[in-house]
């Protein structure tokens, strides 16, 4: 008998941050994810890009993903 194990060396998702926007005259509404199961979810003042990119910082941290090279 003849055993196959398959195995998956593909990474290069991992680390990545994904995140899906609702934007509205007063307010965004953000989700991020990993990929996986975790998700964050945000909501920022419409325009208030500051607290956007705040935003993004802060789920990169709590859900892992590494910052890219120049990034």
């Amino acid at each position: 008998m003849n055993r196959v194990t398959l195995q998956s060396n593909d990474n290069a998702a991992e680390g990545v941050l994904y995140m899906a926007m609702e934007l509205g005259d007063k307010r965004w509404k953000l989700v991020f994810s990993d990929g996986g199961a975790k998700r964050r979810h945000e909501t920022v003042e419409a325009g208030r890009r500051m607290q956007l990119v705040e935003a993004v910082s802060k789920a990169k941290e709590k859900l892992h993903c590494r910052p890219r090279p120049g990034w």
